[in-house]
């Protein structure tokens, strides 16, 4: 299996803020869930219905290269 190593050095949440697909009060309520339920933070947005699947997608291409 590939290991991945990341392009940019920050977590997807922050990715997400910077582009403008979710606010910072949506990233706090989405990393409470995570601490809360588990998860992966990018599922747990699109569940909240702050992004879309693609959204995510997009800032994971971008953190991974």
């Amino acid at each position: 299996m590939t290991k991945f190593h990341r392009q940019i050095d920050k977590p997807l949440g922050q990715i997400l803020v910077e582009r403008g697909v979710i606010n910072n009060t949506q990233l706090q309520q989405a990393l409470e869930a995570q601490k809360h339920g588990g998860g992966l933070v990018g599922e747990i947005i699109v569940e909240l219905g702050f992004a879309k699947e693609e959204d995510i997608a997009y800032c994971l291409s971008l953190q991974f290269g």
